[in-house]
């Protein structure tokens, strides 16, 4: 276990390394972190790779690199979970009532299912615009970064 997580953690800086390296533009390096972000810290485990992959490729943005920062992001959406389901059950509550039956599988299933619906609404609740303002911040904060070093190639001249 220990080497796999090794070797995951090593293949996913060296795609962000490679990203680095290929001096995409402040608005595709906002896509690709917003992306990320967005996609994973969703709550429903197994879908996060398929959304990011055509995300990226719907806005054209670098798939190696949303990918590299979806898996880096990965431990947060395990971590994120059971808050996002509490969170969710406070703001959507959906049910009165319906409690885990563990001598049935239907029962247990529905309640499951409800906790996926509020987690996924505070999820959305929370997470599309903090996507957003990541966007935004990376975005101007690689402006920036662009405009010192523009200002320090001129003074140093």
């Amino acid at each position: 276990m220990r080497a796999w997580l090794l070797k995951y953690w090593n293949n996913t800086l060296n795609l962000l390394r490679d990203a680095w390296r290929s001096r995409l533009s402040p608005h595709q390096w906002g896509l690709a972190i917003a992306v990320s972000f967005l996609w994973g810290t969703m709550p429903m485990l197994g879908l996060v790779t398929a959304l990011s992959f055509f995300s990226g490729w719907a806005l054209r943005v670098s798939i190696p690199l949303v990918m590299a920062l979806t898996f880096a992001i990965t431990p947060i959406q395990a971590i994120m979970v059971v808050p996002f389901i509490r969170m969710g059950a406070r703001w959507y509550p959906m049910t009165d009532g319906l409690h885990v039956s563990w001598t049935g599988l239907v029962p247990w299933l529905e309640q499951v299912g409800i906790w996926q619906i509020q987690a996924l609404g505070a999820w959305l609740t929370i997470m599309v615009p903090g996507a957003i303002l990541f966007y935004l911040l990376v975005r101007l904060s690689f402006i920036l970064i662009n405009r010192m070093q523009k200002n320090r190639s001129v003074t140093g001249s």
